[in-house]
């Protein structure tokens, strides 16, 4: 007898050490994520990212532009054009994997609706206000943190599919353990040897389980933790009437929520873990709570995307907070035949560190010349990028910005396909058709062409180029396009505003101010810069005396070799 209550007491020592060292170390994890809360507001994030985030991250877009196929989404090619993974990584100082999906999806899907913007608008206005429900709500999501290796898409879009004799041995086994403490009340010696062979048993059976089901296992508990985040949030009190959809789309869908009143979210608690192997918790819910995700599938995916939405709007307060200054874009809607504008006042890029600002109104299209490296390209991507950050999240890095509504398409950083087998040209000119193709009556297109038709010769690229070019300006669209081709700048000077970029040769450097001015430009580089670069002085002298021939009369001298 005394052994067993020397057995008893050291075991409930040891309970009573589990128990303590749990509530350390949750109340240790707590403040960290309050501290981490506070030192990021208003910074650049300082997220990581390996490879295959980003194929993650977009799987919320990936999976509603399937389901929303007539929706206007940013088409890969623009995206890529301009960089705008890393735009989103520079804004992205979301909590949750539903916060930073959300903001990529956001990115991606341009408001053609003043007041869709202005619901976003007042949504960050409360945040930026209301610091200690910003600050609960996202304590809140930083509890379901980011697993970008989890694929809770095939739980919020595709068909769900389990076996459900397996949970019958499944709700045996667990009743068991119950069964032994029952026993050890009445027969401490006959209870512990009976407590410990179920609990290996159960060991074994959840371990085998748990291999068949790892994935699966996880996701629902990240389910189940977006539930009971989401009933804490709906629980705050308002923030501007979305508590109330939240709380709608969780009448369903709390259900799951109760089916975790068993389950230890936090895998670093022992005592947690030993609750779920000896009761076999996560398989014994799996088959319950699979059984509501199938059925409130789209209240379920109503949830993720409105706390999804929390996130991407805190962190957008955040982003703006961030940089040097920043304007609430306004907007006109234009239809064919009206004026298409876009005008902004001291523009800048928001992936240059100390940028060059430009200002400018137009109201039809723009044809840009400079030399190499003279500021053309970012410039082209400045206006592209603001123009899709002032449709999407409300916020233009500019301090004024006014346009039309505009579908944006760029064709600019194409490269050859091998595995397609195509030349640089065929890539070239089935990017500019596709938006040729896009042009319709109803929204105007805001074109970005750097460099058109650079992938064939020179006298076949200038004559498609002015008929392209010409297209496109006498089309529903303002296009901005980038070419070194001065004949175009007079070709077209009866439609297109002629704008250019500079530089300046002094000695043996050449320094660029990347501001843009009004018309043409007329300085040249690339014969400088081959002798500033150390060619041999008959090469550089040759090649200007050549290209001062051509530029008066008309024609190419042709070689003689030496």
């Amino acid at each position: 007898m005394p052994l067993d209550i020397t057995t008893g007491l050291i075991i409930l020592a040891v309970l009573a050490l589990l128990v303590a060292t749990a509530v350390y170390n949750n109340i240790k994890n707590n403040n960290r994520i309050r501290s981490h809360i506070k030192s990021s507001w208003g910074k650049a994030p300082e997220i990581k990212y390996k490879p295959g985030d980003m194929e993650s991250i977009a799987k919320l877009y990936n999976n509603l532009s399937k389901k929303e196929k007539d929706r206007f989404y940013i088409d890969n090619i623009t995206w890529n054009d301009l960089d705008m993974d890393k735009i989103f990584t520079r804004i992205n100082n979301t909590c949750s994997s539903p916060g930073e999906e959300f903001l990529y999806y956001l990115l991606r899907i341009p408001n053609f609706m003043a007041n869709e913007l202005d619901e976003k608008e007042k949504l960050m206005e409360f945040f930026d206000k209301n610091i200690i429900i910003r600050d609960k709500i996202q304590f809140l999501l930083s509890k379901i943190g980011k697993n970008r290796s989890l694929n809770l898409a095939n739980y919020l879009f595709s068909a769900i599919n389990y076996i459900p004799w397996k949970f019958t041995i499944y709700r045996i086994l667990s009743v068991l353990p119950i069964i032994c403490f029952i026993i050890l009340t009445i027969n401490f010696s006959i209870g512990v040897t009976l407590l410990v062979l179920s609990f290996l048993t159960n060991i074994i059976v959840y371990n085998i389980a748990k291999a068949e089901l790892s994935i699966e296992l996880e996701s629902i508990s990240r389910i189940i933790s977006l539930v009971n985040c989401a009933t804490k949030i709906a629980s705050i009190g308002d923030i501007c009437g979305y508590e109330a959809k939240l709380s709608d789309a969780l009448i369903n869908v709390s259900k799951i929520g109760k089916l975790s009143y068993s389950v230890i979210q936090n895998s670093n608690d022992p005592i947690g873990e030993t609750v779920k192997i000896a009761l076999l918790v996560d398989v014994m819910n799996y088959e319950k709570i699979i059984k509501l995700v199938a059925r409130y599938q789209d209240d379920l995916l109503k949830v993720y995307m409105t706390l999804g939405l929390f996130d991407s709007m805190i962190s957008i307060v955040s982003y703006r907070k961030s940089i040097s200054y920043y304007c609430i874009p306004k907007f006109t809607q234009s239809k064919k035949g009206e004026e298409k504008f876009i005008n902004f006042k001291d523009i800048f890029h928001p992936l240059i560190k100390d940028p060059v600002s430009n200002s400018l109104n137009a109201s039809g299209p723009v044809l840009i010349t400079g030399s190499n490296a003279s500021g053309k390209s970012t410039f082209l991507k400045t206006v592209a990028i603001n123009a899709i950050l002032a449709q999407t999240i409300n916020t233009c890095l500019c301090r004024e910005y006014n346009s039309s509504l505009f579908k944006v398409y760029t064709s600019m950083a194409l490269k050859d396909s091998l595995d397609n087998n195509e030349s640089y040209y065929i890539a070239e000119i089935k990017s500019l058709k596709r938006i040729l193709d896009s042009f319709n009556d109803d929204l105007p297109c805001l074109c970005i062409v750097d460099e058109v038709l650079r992938g064939t010769n020179t006298v076949e690229r200038i004559a498609a180029s002015t008929q392209v070019l010409g297209y496109m300006a006498s089309s529903n669209s303002v296009c901005f396009v980038a070419t070194h081709d001065i004949e175009l700048t007079h070709i077209l000077e009866n439609i297109f505003n002629n704008y250019h970029f500079q530089e300046k040769i002094e000695g043996n450097e050449v320094t660029f101010d990347y501001k843009l001015y009004e018309g043409r430009a007329y300085s040249r580089n690339a014969i400088k810069l081959l002798k500033l670069l150390g060619y041999d002085d008959s090469i550089v002298n040759e090649a200007e005396n050549r290209a001062s021939y051509f530029t008066n009369e008309g024609i190419w001298k042709k070689y003689n070799s030496v």
